[in-house]
């Protein structure tokens, strides 16, 4: 059923071939929404479903592993490698894929080039921080900042938005 129309405003699909997290966030959708229908939250990697953006045909923002972290330290290199390779394809070229993660710093070198994918990064306290200050640092491309659930004041030092 990937990719699957959303109503988040800021994508039109989310793509999941990759599912599952192990942070263990109390405050997780995903997590949530698995329990409710009785299904793992384990890491789970379905390789048919890497062929659902051929289904996509005109421009549109994809948000890439929706429910799970693509750069977590437990997501296979593997599958990790098999959704870039996809999603790098130029055949893709009119999609724009917005990948969200806990670990910026697992970003794979080779994807700086890439003019349609956004990085973005979640912080919900101030201990997180610095990975906002990694992928501004470390991340030319468009940038994305998910602070939800904001579980705390954050201070962000005016000189890292420059």
């Amino acid at each position: 059923m990937n990719p699957t129309k959303k109503t988040i405003g800021w994508c039109d699909y989310s793509f999941n071939p990759i599912t599952g997290c192990k942070h263990g966030c109390w405050y997780c959708y995903g997590k949530k929404l698995f329990t409710r229908f009785h299904k793992s939250f384990e890491p789970t990697f379905y390789p048919e479903r890497l062929n659902e953006l051929d289904k996509i045909k005109k421009p549109a923002k994809i948000f890439v592993c929706s429910v799970a972290d693509l750069f977590a330290p437990w997501t296979p290199i593997e599958w990790r490698d098999a959704v870039l390779r996809k999603i790098l394809d130029p055949k893709y070229k009119h999609l724009t894929f917005q990948l969200l993660t806990k670990n910026p710093e697992n970003i794979a070198w080779w994807l700086r080039k890439a003019k349609n994918i956004w990085i973005g990064t979640t912080i919900t306290c101030q201990r997180e921080i610095g990975n906002m200050d990694w992928l501004i640092k470390n991340w030319k491309g468009i940038k994305l900042l998910s602070l939800e659930p904001l579980l705390g004041p954050i201070n962000i030092p005016i000189d890292v938005l420059k």
